[in-house]
């Protein structure tokens, strides 16, 4: 089964190039790999692995100072999460974790996340085009599309 990242990857690149390009993708005889972005930055930076389409930017901006050899090139469409914070229901402390909640969604809190963690912030303009999968549709269609989407994943990997 693909993970979520490969399939939005798998909806930019309908967006941007359209499904015929998608489907042409089968001749590469594209192998599947069911870890995490991480991980597979790992193995790009360690030569095992050319390339993947499901590396972020934070992973190779982290590693960068560490000396790790890759680089990321941004696709025509960047599929991005808008994010959010979670807090438990049963919290002990639900005033100071909704304090909390604010502080990480404000410029200070993104501030951290930049520099800490190397995650884009949705403020700033990084010089790609972030498009987020799931605007303008209800519940239903974003999973329908994710399905045809999956389907496409699967049908272009190596098995």
């Amino acid at each position: 089964m693909a993970d979520v990242t490969g399939v939005r990857f798998i909806g930019a690149m309908i967006q941007a190039k359209g499904e015929e390009f998608v489907k042409q993708l089968r001749t590469l005889e594209i192998q599947m790999h069911m870890i995490s972005g991480g991980a597979m930055h790992e193995l790009m930076a360690a030569g095992e692995m050319p390339m993947s389409i499901s590396i972020f930017r934070n992973h190779v901006h982290a590693a960068r100072p560490k000396g790790a050899p890759t680089e990321w090139v941004p696709m025509d469409l960047n599929p991005t999460n808008a994010g959010g914070v979670a807090l438990p229901v049963g919290t002990n402390s639900p005033h100071a974790a909704l304090l909390f909640a604010d502080f990480l969604l404000s410029p200070e809190g993104q501030k951290i996340f930049e520099e800490k963690f190397r995650f884009a912030t949705s403020t700033k303009d990084y010089g790609f085009k972030r498009w987020y999968p799931e605007k303008g549709m209800t519940v239903a269609q974003y999973e329908k599309a994710e399905e045809r989407w999956k389907n496409l994943l699967r049908g272009m990997v190596r098995k």
